[in-house]
């Protein structure tokens, strides 16, 4: 298991009570996202609109709303996003990063 089901539960309550909220795109989502002709991948900055948890596969996702884009929506990993300091929650969502991305470099190595 990657994710500890309680507190996990606990940060997607609180993100959702937040929203919404700006995030940052990391560079290489935002190259991925370009390089796939993703509509909205040039803009660094979203507004997440909606979260969700995709299982201990996929984690909390972030739903980006691109009103440029005709209101489509971009699902990404919260840990392929930068969440400005500034909002309250923004210590337990890097440790929420760091964790996952720890546990999944950790069952890498396993499989």
């Amino acid at each position: 298991m990657i994710d500890n089901p309680e507190k996990t539960a606990r940060l997607l309550a609180a993100l959702k009570a937040a929203v919404p909220f700006e995030v940052e795109l990391t560079e290489r989502l935002a190259k991925h996202l370009c390089a796939q002709n993703v509509a909205g991948a040039d803009k660094m900055h979203h507004t997440v609109s909606d979260l969700s948890y995709a299982g201990d596969e996929g984690g909390i996702v972030c739903h980006l709303v691109s009103p440029e884009e005709g209101g489509s929506v971009l699902v990404v990993s919260l840990t392929q996003v930068h969440a400005p300091r500034s909002i309250p929650l923004a210590s337990e969502v890097v440790a929420y990063q760091k964790h996952r991305v720890k546990k999944l470099k950790k069952q890498r190595q396993i499989n």
